[in-house]
């Protein structure tokens, strides 16, 4: 409302609302209290610095440009342009001395060239460059680190390149690589910056300074002042002319060319007789004037003196400023020559450790590498060894074949010659035996070597699958205790910054009506009776969240408990509109604060701070507070739960979790593992069956441990259920 009537002002005038005759005999509109007069003869700075460090407060007055117009437009323009200009005249002054008076502690604290140390600049341009070959230079190291092992010549070739592109880098540094110049402060705004060095005249901050906002701000000040002071001179003469024509004694002014000291003294004379009219037109209405105007002159001679002593003052702590700092620009020069030194033991040490465990490393793997070699080798000899010894067997059975062929062959050499074409062809089938026995040999015997190959390769990928799988479980294990150590930390300062911030929720008010708010909880110390009270507060505001009263809070001192999920008011107030695990309610003596968060991060900042918070200040636990994340998540599960059974035709935790367990599937960890090729198909069948047995009875044993623990009344079923699984 105030807004809008703020913005109808603006655009209509104070007195919109008047008759035309009422506004005729009153004064115009710009003339009205609410109208800012500065805006109207020039500007006004008030919203010129509002995001800097020396910000002014904001202009609550009307800036209106129709109102400008009217202003222009007025018959008597004149004179209320002079009075509105007096006025800004003055304000302008008294802004100016503050902004001098800024501009000489600035000086003070400007450090001379050289305290900065040594730093390096770059202009944007190059400043991206020089990021894209440190990002080129740190690719080319890791190519060359990777490639190592397997082309030695692609890992000389990526260093080189990695060489050129740290010697490029080198030259940048060196070029922008300079010592601090120094600081000077800007006689217009009384801003610091640096000043231009000489090894690098790119880094200048005076010319982006120029081009500021601030800079812009108050140079256009100080030359309105000049102009409003040039004004005040000519309605001083203006004055004196009117006082001496109301006088009877105006003169002509002399025809003929006047110097410099005459002016001067035409214009002191003048200013003298305006003096002291005034004086003798004050002395004439107020006999104490001449005390006053002695009260004045000894309270300027008193503020020159204070001014002279504090201008000896400042200048004499500058002197000792500067000397302090000099000797500690030597100190700080020392410290960092011995901490380099100190620095460049320390490598050196590094690097010799870092070498004696790259040896004692390559020693290792060289060992086992070797140990590795023995065994292969001993493999390979026992094969050799076996080899040799099927041979020989094969040697002695080609012996004992070549006798069994003697004896025959003697034999049909008995025999009458009529035999003789048969036993040729005796001798020519026993001779393809022969023949069919060594190569059946052979056969053998690549067989079983092949055998054994395989069977080596088995064991090897064996040993391979069960080293990855302690792995995975190793690695398994520690992400679970990374997540319990996550889960059970009593850390809360997330929560508490969070909740210190705001969080944007629905209140409950007392005719049950949900309305937003932010809710914040605040720390504080007060006084009573001389004794410091910790002062813990639960506040809340409207939109736009700028006000905070102290009658939109809640004192945590007084909570007697905390209801979260169902045990608390919204939950069942508005049963199908809300989540119950983002409900939370406080109870005091008084009444019940009942609050609706929009996420499950809002609710557990605000339910684990509030807990801690009125443990903390109780002595005791509060009644339903919730002390850990693990807890916090533990009930929100729980009131999930809880709110499925009460959705789902109202039925009790047991009967629920026992039909979930019934529909579930077998867990991964429960499905029969891959038999191996040793295995036969009775052994899976076998080990499904037990797998099948043993899923069910456990799933209805834990259905019946939470209806004992949660449902007394249904002990006898779930015993039952038990016995016949």
């Amino acid at each position: 409302m105030e807004e809008a009537r703020a913005m109808l002002d603006a655009l209509m005038g104070p007195s919109r609302n008047q008759d035309q005759a009422t506004k005729d005999t009153e004064t115009p509109d710009f003339a009205d209290e609410k109208v800012c007069k500065n805006f109207l003869v020039g500007f006004c700075p008030h919203d010129w610095f509002t995001t800097s460090r020396r910000k002014m407060p904001p202009c609550n007055k009307i800036h209106s440009e129709v109102l400008r117009d009217t202003f222009e437009a007025h018959p008597e323009v004149a004179k209320y342009r002079r009075a509105f200009e007096e006025q800004f005249l003055k304000y302008l002054a008294k802004v100016t001395r503050e902004c001098d008076m800024f501009i000489g502690r600035e000086k003070i604290k400007c450090r001379p060239k050289g305290s900065g140390g040594v730093t390096t600049r770059m202009p944007p341009d190059v400043q991206e460059k020089y990021d894209a070959l440190q990002k080129e230079h740190q690719k080319l190291v890791k190519g060359a680190e990777e490639t190592a092992d397997e082309s030695l010549s692609r890992s000389e070739e990526l260093t080189r390149q990695a060489l050129e592109v740290e010697q490029e880098l080198n030259d940048y540094q060196k070029r922008y690589r300079f010592e601090f110049p120094g600081e000077e402060v800007c006689e217009v705004c009384g801003v610091r910056y640096a000043s231009q060095a000489a090894d690098n005249p790119d880094w200048h901050e005076r010319a982006s300074h120029l081009n500021g906002k601030m800079h812009h701000g108050w140079l256009q000040i100080r030359q309105k002042l000049q102009e409003l002071k040039e004004k005040e001179r000519l309605w001083e003469r203006e004055d004196y002319r009117e006082e001496q024509k109301a006088n009877g004694k105006a003169k002509k002014p002399k025809r003929g060319k006047t110097t410099s000291s005459d002016r001067q003294r035409s214009k002191a004379k003048r200013s003298r007789s305006r003096r002291n009219a005034r004086h003798k037109n004050r002395n004439s209405r107020d006999p104490s004037e001449k005390k006053k105007k002695a009260r004045r002159l000894q309270l300027h001679s008193q503020a020159e003196e204070r001014e002279t002593a504090l201008t000896a003052r400042q200048e004499m702590l500058q002197r000792e400023h500067q000397k302090v700092w000099e000797d500690l620009q030597q100190y700080r020069q020392k410290h960092n020559d011995k901490e380099r030194n100190l620095r460049a033991f320390v490598r050196l040490a590094q690097d010799a450790f870092s070498m004696v465990t790259e040896l004692q490393e390559s020693f290792v793997e060289q060992t086992r590498r070797y140990q590795e070699l023995s065994q292969r080798v001993r493999a390979q000899q026992q094969e050799m060894q076996q080899d040799i010894l099927e041979a020989e067997q094969v040697a002695a059975l080609s012996l004992q074949c070549a006798g069994e062929l003697k004896s025959v062959l003697g034999h049909a050499r008995d025999m009458s010659s009529a035999g003789e074409e048969q036993w040729k062809q005796d001798a020519h089938r026993l001779q393809e035996q022969l023949h069919n026995l060594h190569a059946n040999h052979r056969e053998a015997a690549r067989t079983v070597r092949e055998f054994r190959q395989a069977d080596d390769a088995r064991k090897q990928e064996e040993d391979r699958r069960r080293e990855e799988q302690a792995k995975q479980a190793e690695e398994r294990k520690k992400t679970m205790m990374e997540r319990h150590g996550l889960v059970t930390s009593p850390n809360i300062i997330r929560q508490m910054a969070q909740a210190m911030v705001g969080i944007e929720v629905d209140k409950i008010d007392q005719k049950n009506r949900r309305e937003k708010r932010k809710l914040r909880v605040i720390c504080d110390v007060k006084t009573v009776r001389g004794i410091a009270v910790n002062q813990v507060k639960l506040q809340w505001s409207k939109a736009p969240y700028r006000e905070w009263s102290e009658k939109c809070s809640c004192d945590l001192s007084q909570v007697m408990s905390l209801g979260y999920a169902f045990a608390a008011r919204a939950t069942w107030l508005f049963p199908d509109q809300v989540s119950p695990h983002h409900c939370f309610s406080l109870q005091t003596p008084a009444r019940s604060f009942d609050f609706i968060c929009f996420s499950d991060n809002d609710v557990e900042a605000l339910v684990l701070v509030i807990s801690r918070l009125c443990t903390r200040i109780r002595g005791w636990p509060l009644h339903g507070g919730v002390s850990s994340h693990a807890k916090f998540t533990a009930m929100k599960g729980w009131s999930k739960v809880q709110a499925a059974c009460r959705s789902n035709r109202n039925q009790p935790l047991s009967t629920y979790l026992r039909e979930a367990a019934e529909k579930m599937p077998a867990r991964p960890s429960q499905l029969p593992r891959v038999p191996s090729p040793d295995e036969t198909d009775e052994e899976e069948e076998e080990e499904e069956e037990i797998d099948e047995d043993c899923v069910v009875p456990l799933a209805l044993f834990l259905c019946s441990l939470v209806s004992l623990l949660y449902c007394p009344n249904e002990v006898t079923e779930s015993r039952s259920l038990v016995v016949r699984g």
